[in-house]
């Protein structure tokens, strides 16, 4: 054994207990460094004792180090194995994962494929239907094109046969007229010949008068000519017309299956007319009672017959119309329109429904320079002097007076309404103008209207004429 300084121990300076038993292997190095330290303490007048004492407890210094640095790592190492455990844990699920998510694409792509595939036969098919409908169609159009232009060309032989006709018929006029004409000369001649001998001039006169008849019979001819050529005008108008029409119809037939009108519904569309005509009816307004519950008109009609049956209330309706939040029901009649006001407001309907009839709308008529301004005497002269004009066809509202006449303001009653188209009416002596009353309140302060000018409340009053306001 060396010293610290590298020279040999002294192995009379050794204990006892290393002198008396040498270490024979390794293993017996394995002695406790605490009891090598007690006991190397008890020989510290040894110099090998000492330096053994400190290298036992250098030793058990860097065992001590090693030590905690041997723990230290083993917690690191448990830290990182328990890391790379939930690392692999974590691994397993997202693999775990991956395969949900593989399977789920090879389904999808199963189910694309599926679709495809389906996608495929129906195109397939989509493109036979396709081309047979096309072909349809095709065939469609074709018969449809043949048969207006073979109703075309029934119609064009029509229109000509009419045209010889007509002309045949005109020629047997003429040779007709010709020929009584003829026959009236002749006539003539021999009554000239036989009665007629000696006066010259009573023959000119009958030769005159025939001249005379042929010129007549001349233009009449000349007439019915001109007459002709503008039926031959029209006739070749209306074949215009029909080849239009046949070439609108064939570029109309498409090949989305519209079918082809016939000749008789290509007349009649061209011949329509509307009739703008209407009969006078009565409306009645129906509401429910909650706003927020709508009317159905199959259950008001079934309510409306049933309590009419229990109650005996008969009336006419016209017909049944959905309006904003309600129904409105139309009676030809004023009796009808009451029976339904009595049939809503007597029976349990009222419970579900609220009637409301509106009122006639006011038309007023302004009669304008009448020469009284009595009303009695107004209502004489306009009843007796204007028979359209009964007691019970108006109402005296007021009157407006002019500079030496007087304007009267009536209001038209119901069944008199279209007395409003009026021009003029019969006052006295004298011829009056009617017009429309509007009345509508124009200020005479700020031009505006809506408001009289005493009840103007315009700071400062404006021009009437310009506009602008005045100083």
């Amino acid at each position: 054994m060396a010293s610290k300084g590298g020279k040999p121990l002294d192995m009379k300076q050794t204990p006892e207990f290393i002198r008396h038993n040498p270490p024979n292997n390794r293993a017996d190095f394995c002695i406790p460094l605490d009891e090598m330290i007690d006991k190397f303490s008890k020989h510290k007048t040894s110099p090998t004792a000492k330096y053994l004492l400190d290298t036992c407890e250098k030793l058990k210094d860097f065992m001590s180090t090693r030590n905690s640095e041997h723990s230290n790592s083993s917690i690191i190492l448990e830290q990182e194995a328990q890391d790379t455990k939930r690392e692999l844990e974590l691994a397993r699920t997202q693999i775990a994962r991956l395969e949900e998510k593989i399977d789920q694409m090879s389904k999808t792509m199963q189910d694309h494929l599926r679709n495809s595939v389906i996608l495929q036969e129906a195109k397939d098919t989509l493109e036979t239907s396709y081309s047979s409908r096309k072909s349809e169609l095709q065939e469609a159009t074709k018969e449809a094109a043949n048969t207006i232009q073979s109703v075309f060309n029934e119609k064009c032989q029509l229109l000509d046969q009419l045209k010889e006709e007509r002309i045949t018929q005109a020629r047997k006029d003429e040779i007709h007229r010709t020929t009584c004409l003829t026959q009236m000369k002749d006539t003539l001649d021999t009554l000239s010949k036989n009665f007629f001998k000696s006066e010259s001039e009573h023959i000119d006169r009958i030769l005159n008068g025939i001249n005379a008849c042929k010129d007549k019979q001349d233009s009449m001819i000349n007439d019915a000519l001109s007459k002709f050529e503008t039926i031959d005008i029209k006739v070749n108008k209306a074949v215009e017309i029909l080849q239009k029409e046949t070439e609108n119809l064939s570029s109309h037939v498409t090949t989305e299956g519209a079918s082809s009108p016939s000749y008789a519904a290509i007349t009649a569309a061209n011949s329509q007319t509307t009739d703008a005509g209407e009969d006078r009816a009565l409306n009645i307004l129906i509401y429910p009672i909650d706003p927020n519950n709508a009317i159905n008109i199959g259950n008001l009609r079934k309510a409306i017959q049933e309590t009419s049956k229990i109650n005996n209330i008969t009336f006419r309706c016209n017909n049944l119309f959905n309006i904003s939040k309600g129904v409105k029901v139309v009676v030809p009649t004023i009796k009808d329109q009451q029976a339904v006001q009595t049939l809503f407001e007597g029976t349990n309907l009222k419970e579900s429904y609220r009637l409301f009839i509106p009122k006639p709308t006011s038309i007023k008529l302004m009669i304008k320079f009448t020469s009284t301004g009595d009303s009695e005497e107004f209502i004489q002269e306009l009843t007796s002097k204007n028979p359209s004009f009964p007691s019970s066809a108006f109402k005296v509202l007021f009157n407006m007076k002019a500079k030496t006449d007087y304007h009267w303001i009536i209001e038209l009653q119901d069944p008199y309404l279209t007395l409003i188209n009026t021009k003029y009416v019969f006052i006295g002596l004298k011829k009056c103008n009617c017009e429309i009353f509007l009345s509508v309140n124009h200020c005479k302060r700020c031009g505006e209207y809506g408001h009289s000018k005493s009840r103007c409340q315009a700071k400062e009053p404006r021009c009437l004429i310009c506009g602008t306001l005045s100083p």
